[in-house]
């Protein structure tokens, strides 16, 4: 925690830098509910930025600062059929002395499980940095607890802290927590906390009204994840969620979960002829891999006589409407260029060894 200041500042720094606003969420909000802000541990900093341009251009700005992408959570972008717009989400690190700094920028929306999606609403506020409501982050703590499908002490205190806040619009809540399909997970996060906590009357009340009666769903483990239960209830909550559209929506949905939560998600490279772009969808995650690490992934992929590579200028096309993303053509598949860098496009994690040779020499190119 004695870090924050120093982050924050950063992040003030950035936004203001950009022209663009910058709100901290979950943790960083919730930890003012208690007595001394220092007891609620911050793991990440997550914050949220309104557009997919607003968080390169933050990650651009971080990258500049010190900052790296983490290995473990490669950047990742999907896109809202209704709206049409990308979200997503980058984690970025830096190593301060002994400890490490992760800032986690979501943007767009913010991302429910497999493929469903919370809306957030950004308050009028100048470039920098803020905090957004805590009516909202209630649904945006919910959100990232049912990715896990576990529910955190850190989880526990904080919606008993939430229930004692009169101040809080519960209708709101209740709407945001349903449109993400979270009721019965929510109603077991209501549960433990009437069972393990000294409610007062007013935060008694404010559960009771905060329940959806006869929402279910399996009550996660007490003291660690069940990758099983988390994959058979992403599985159910997708199918769910995308029957809420269209019954091959839902299938589509449902049946994709299952690939991906039953799939061996480790970079490797392949040999593959040529790696198209893969459609962003709800349902379909699209990963970003930066250039400079799956060469590293494969010494071999980076050496040899790369495939002839396109120029620069003759093979960039914005990919996200307003630019931030470019797709990259080569003769090898598509890579994506953001932020000023290359990144190899995957799904499953499986990148194409000719085209990890092509980023490796257009890479070379641009920054020489």
């Amino acid at each position: 925690m004695r870090l924050l200041p120093e982050v924050v500042g950063q992040l003030d720094q950035a936004g203001r830098d950009l022209g663009i606003r910058v709100f901290g969420i979950k943790g960083l909000v919730a930890r003012d509910y208690y007595p001394d802000p220092a007891m609620r541990q911050i793991g990440d900093w997550d914050v949220y930025v309104e557009s997919e341009a607003a968080a390169w251009e933050l990650t651009g700005w971080l990258r500049r600062h010190g900052y790296v992408y983490y290995e473990k959570e490669l950047p990742w972008y999907k896109r809202d059929l209704n709206s049409g717009r990308f979200y997503g989400q980058m984690l970025l690190r830096r190593s301060a002395g002994e400890a490490n700094i992760f800032v986690d920028i979501h943007y767009g929306g913010y991302s429910v499980r497999h493929c469903a999606l919370l809306d957030v609403r950004v308050p009028s506020a100048g470039p920098g940095w803020h905090l957004i409501d805590r009516t909202q982050n209630v649904a945006l703590s919910v959100a990232n607890a049912s990715g896990d499908q576990f529910i955190t002490a850190k989880d526990l205190n904080d919606l008993f802290l939430a229930l004692e806040d009169k101040a809080l619009d519960w209708d709101a809540i209740k709407a945001d927590i349903a449109s993400a399909g979270l009721q019965g997970f929510f109603n077991n996060m209501l549960s433990r906390v009437t069972e393990i906590y000294d409610l007062s009357a007013d935060a008694a009340r404010a559960a009771s009204v905060a329940a959806f009666p006869g929402a279910r769903e399996p009550l996660p483990p007490l003291w660690e994840p069940d990758s099983s239960q988390r994959r058979s209830v992403t599985i159910r909550h997708a199918y769910d969620h995308g029957r809420r559209h269209s019954l091959v929506r839902g299938i589509v949905s449902g049946a994709t979960a299952a690939r991906y939560y039953r799939a061996d998600l480790q970079l490797r490279i392949v040999a593959r002829r040529r790696a198209p772009l893969p459609k962003a969808r709800p349902w379909t995650c699209v990963r970003l891999v930066p250039v400079p690490l799956a060469a590293r992934s494969n010494g071999a992929a980076a050496n040899g006589a790369a495939r002839p590579v396109d120029r620069p200028g003759s093979v960039i096309r914005p990919l996200s409407p307003n630019g931030a993303m470019r797709r990259v053509r080569t003769p090898s598949g598509d890579l994506v260029e953001a932020a000023g860098e290359l990144f190899l496009p995957t799904v499953y994690f499986g990148v194409s060894k000719d085209l990890v040779r092509s980023g490796t020499v257009l890479d070379q190119q641009c920054t020489t």
